[in-house]
């Protein structure tokens, strides 16, 4: 079977009922915003608070990222026109696609799974982002939603990678085993190093294990402008509860 370009994801729009792609910031039909945050989960360390003072955020080689299927593919027909394929070529092709940058950022900042991945068993943090007009995230050339398949895209004729639409397609597919992560991305053309950050922070969510001296030393970086919460279990589901907290509160140690 051959893939060919499907439409993107599509969401309803809670106001008006009408349906549309779920990477435009803005429902079309009566302009309420759809999906206005994006989250990010963090280890705490040197690095991830370099990113909160510097406001920058490192994109990650997508060949060394933790599914060694990223940007994968095959072409069914190995011929064009009764001429071969050139492997070597067709394979020079896909290292250098592994060596473009990926941010990945998650619609869901709930899930227990990335919780423990991400976040270092529950030690780390969680970033939200907002998504505006004005910021990379609400573009939505730039910022995607992935798309899971089932199966490894195969594409019949190698022609098809000169097309835009078919190069988005594969930087933005991943497995379904991985669709509880309900991602989405940003990719650069060179990876392994900073970018800006692509919107502004707006919360921060701390980790049920994340020392109470940890939480402190965030929150003396962001001071009072943002959100503050923490994770807990929820007491009947196997989710985590989002708890607000206080600025303040974050301050005082006992």
């Amino acid at each position: 079977m051959y893939n060919s370009v499907m439409p993107a994801p599509t969401i309803r729009c809670l106001l008006c009922q009408a349906e549309y792609q779920k990477r435009q910031l803005r429902c079309p039909n009566c302009r309420e915003i759809g999906v206005s945050k994006l989250y990010k989960y963090f280890r705490y360390n040197e690095h991830s608070l370099a990113m909160l003072i510097n406001k920058s955020i490192w994109f990650q080689e997508a060949e060394s990222l933790n599914d060694p299927f990223e940007f994968d593919f095959e072409i069914a027909e190995m011929q064009h026109n009764g001429i071969p394929v050139d492997v070597i070529s067709l394979q020079d092709a896909k290292n250098v696609m592994k060596k473009m940058g990926v941010l990945s950022l998650t619609e869901v900042n709930n899930n227990i799974l990335m919780w423990s991945h991400y976040s270092d068993s529950h030690t780390g943090f969680c970033v939200e982002f907002e998504r505006t007009e004005s910021n990379e995230l609400g573009n939505w050339e730039h910022c995607m939603p992935v798309e899971y398949e089932d199966k490894l895209l195969k594409f019949k004729n190698i022609e098809v990678l000169n097309d835009k639409r078919t190069l988005t397609k594969i930087l933005i597919t991943k497995s379904s085993h991985w669709s509880y992560e309900v991602e989405w991305r940003i990719v650069a053309k060179v990876g392994n190093q900073a970018y800006p950050l692509p919107g502004n922070i707006t919360g921060v969510i701390f980790g049920s294990r994340m020392s109470k001296n940890n939480r402190k030393v965030i929150a003396e970086i962001l001071g009072d402008t943002v959100r503050y919460s923490y994770e807990t279990k929820s007491k009947s589901d196997f989710i985590v509860d989002i708890i607000s907290v206080s600025f303040s509160d974050i301050l005082r140690i006992d």
